[in-house]
């Protein structure tokens, strides 16, 4: 990865294909940022502590939020 990505949001991050990206991103040294549709979803995972923002995939506005500030994106569709 680029030395200038260091933020990243990770879209679905507290379900199956999320929870890898995140351990992934924290093992690379990152600062992975959570979205979700619940923020009290991390709350669940092995990352509970990671930070987290709301974001619906059908709400532009929220996912407008929840990149701003950010380096990168990544997500996993099945």
């Amino acid at each position: 990865m680029s030395a200038d990505i260091q933020k990243v949001v990770v879209l679905g991050a507290s379900a199956d294909q999320g929870v890898p990206l995140i351990a992934a991103l924290k093992k690379a040294g990152l600062q992975p940022t959570a979205a979700a549709r619940r923020i009290e979803a991390m709350a669940s995972t092995p990352f509970p502590d990671t930070p987290t923002v709301f974001a619906d995939i059908t709400d532009q506005a929220s996912l407008e939020t929840a990149f701003a500030g950010q380096d990168a994106l990544a997500m996993h569709l099945p």
